[in-house]
């Protein structure tokens, strides 16, 4: 099966010796975008954001679309959406044959049926391969276990400090399908993918990709840590000699078969041994590409941004496409860090409460009791989902004086650390921050990292994060009271 159609024609957007300016994306297709799939007969497969947006952007360029999903409702809702622009039908009703090509949702599993069926018969792909098609603007593509969020805010920052007209989308922001319908001239695009989109991806190859750390996650999703390490490479797999991987020191062997040049980040570096990269030094970022070198002052931005390596990843790939040194460091001191990650949100009684709810995985929750320094009182728990707690009490024993688990999870994180660590169990999570309130003493840091996702409790980490902030606030009115 021929790949999806991409501009030969395209030269190397790549030139950080150019001026903020000068390297704005050459949109050689805007005039010639209508009617790019005319004739030709496409499927979708889920009903949710991303599915409507592929289906209507399809639709919008003369293709012929049948939408497919097992949810009735999601159905019924797809078609109001879309009247009649596309065919929607149940997914047990739709053959693989019944399109040449198939954009597969990132949210259904490759064990579906039709999916299953689709990938075999070589018709599947991703909504990431339609914007390669199309090609509209610049595009950095930011993938990893953790961080992707906070490196897509800090990009959009910086570019749009840098005067570039800036989007934000895929798995944070808006659906590709949306961004490709925008009538917005857009100069760079920041698109956060996810190792469910990468895995159906073929032709997907953005200019600059950023990959921010890899840790086992969504092992109920992927069969094995093999799989989900090939879902997430497969972002550089058709990238060219022109385009930039950025990765971690750690990860330097990722994706070994990519053509793209490499860029390292991590502490010291030494420019005479790795041709590109940034350099994290004390208070000091040294980028350097080539020849080419430029410092930036960390020292306004290492108290407001904890993973000082996410805004590293940010200020290179930033760097190499056009922004200034100035204005990368105007953008990360105005910059603020996410909702729910590593979030302080109160200072109570020489306590500081910190909400790191995002942290659904055991990388994330390592990351932030380190952060925290110590010493650390631990809000682990969440969804039960058979994780391997015991691998990472070593990482966590030097800061951390007592856990309290809660959730569905709490049992095996006391099973897994009350050998080495004080463990307190409760079943919810409001319950765990009563028990810590009345322990915790003046110098304590109280953090909320899960290690795990939320749906035993709650419905998103978001909605666990605003329960912690309640949860603390409330202590004070009891205090009060």
């Amino acid at each position: 099966m021929d790949r999806l159609a991409r501009n030969q024609s395209r030269g190397p957007f790549l030139d950080h010796f150019h001026r903020p300016g000068d390297c704005r994306t050459r949109n050689t297709e805007a005039e010639v975008t209508v009617g790019r799939y005319e004739g030709q007969h496409w499927g979708v497969i889920g009903a949710g954001r991303t599915g409507v947006a592929a289906a209507r952007y399809l639709a919008a360029e003369g293709a012929g679309v049948v939408l497919a999903d097992d949810d009735p409702g999601a159905l019924g809702k797809a078609a109001e959406v879309l009247a009649d622009l596309v065919e929607v039908r149940p997914a047990d009703a739709v053959l693989a044959t019944d399109a040449a090509r198939w954009v597969i949702s990132p949210g259904i599993p490759p064990t579906h049926p039709l999916v299953a069926a689709v990938r075999d018969s070589g018709r599947g792909c991703s909504d990431l391969d339609l914007w390669s098609a199309a090609r509209p603007a610049l595009t950095v593509a930011v993938t990893g276990t953790n961080g992707k969020s906070t490196v897509c805010a800090m990009l959009a920052e910086i570019f749009r400090e840098s005067g570039f007209e800036t989007a934000l989308g895929a798995n944070y922001g808006t659906p590709v399908g949306e961004l490709l319908m925008s009538e917005t001239r857009v100069e760079r695009a920041i698109l956060e993918v996810s190792s469910f989109q990468l895995m159906y991806a073929e032709a997907f190859s953005p200019e600059v990709a950023i990959v921010t750390n890899l840790a086992p996650d969504h092992l109920d999703w992927h069969s094995d840590l093999t799989e989900y390490r090939t879902a997430k490479e497969r972002i550089a797999r058709e990238m060219t000699p022109e385009q930039l991987l950025i990765v971690p020191r750690e990860l330097a062997d990722f994706a070994p078969d990519s053509a793209a040049m490499r860029a390292i980040v991590g502490e010291g570096l030494d420019p005479a041994t790795v041709e590109r990269g940034a350099s994290i030094r004390d208070d000091e970022l040294l980028l350097f590409f080539g020849k080419r070198q430029a410092n930036l002052s960390l020292a306004d931005v290492r108290e407001k941004i904890p993973f000082i390596e996410n805004a590293a990843m940010a200020a290179l790939a930033a760097w190499s496409t056009g922004a200034s040194v100035e204005q990368i460091s105007a953008a990360l001191q105005r910059f603020e860090p996410l909702a729910h990650r590593f979030e302080v949100v109160a200072e109570r009684r020489g306590v500081t409460w910190v909400n790191d709810s995002k942290a659904t995985n055991l990388h994330a929750l390592v990351a932030a009791v380190q952060t925290a320094g110590g010493p650390v009182r631990l809000l682990a728990g969440g969804k039960d989902k058979g994780l391997n707690w015991g691998s990472v009490i070593d990482a966590i024993i030097p800061s951390t004086i007592r856990v309290y688990a809660f959730g569905e999870s709490a049992d095996a994180i006391r099973d897994a650390w009350q050998e080495r660590l004080d463990v307190h169990v409760s079943d919810k999570l409001i319950d765990a921050v009563r028990v810590v309130a009345r322990e915790a003493n003046a110098g304590d840091v109280v953090l909320l990292a899960p290690g795990t996702s939320s749906f035993d409790e709650f419905a998103s980490y978001a909605e666990r994060g605003l329960a912690f902030r309640e949860a603390v606030a409330s202590l004070d009115q009891e205090a009060g009271s």
